[in-house]
């Protein structure tokens, strides 16, 4: 019981010192050096550029297959970290898996390559 009081008096400090440290931060910015934010910085996106579109945008056909195969490749990436974890535990064997693995992604590459998957024209 004493570790959880340490620990929610620990939590405590360091909220109230973020608060002071904002609290003084946004004194100094807005009153001491007078900064005040513009429209365009108000805006979703801060880029400065006024936002006209809807959010709801479509987006063409051909951006799907594109993003079908960002998604693909993406998780394959994820599924080779834990391979990478504990590879030395497996020996050569997890090291012809892992080729394997990488050489079949490489052919589907090329593959996609080939027929122009990538391409959005």
């Amino acid at each position: 019981m004493k570790a959880y009081l340490y620990f929610l008096l620990f939590t405590s400090l360091v909220f109230f010192i973020f608060l002071i440290v904002e609290f003084i931060s946004s004194t100094i910015k807005n009153r001491i050096l007078g900064y005040k934010a513009s429209d365009e910085e108000l805006e979703p996106y801060e880029s400065g550029m006024l936002y006209k579109d809807t959010p709801y945008k479509r987006y063409g056909i051909r951006v799907f297959p594109f993003l079908l195969l960002f998604l693909l490749f993406d998780i394959e990436a994820v599924i080779l970290f834990p391979w990478a974890i504990e590879a030395k535990k497996f020996g050569i064997y997890a090291i012809i898996e892992a080729a394997i693995f990488i050489l079949i992604l490489f052919l589907g590459y090329i593959f996609i390559l080939k027929n122009r998957g990538l391409d959005l024209k």
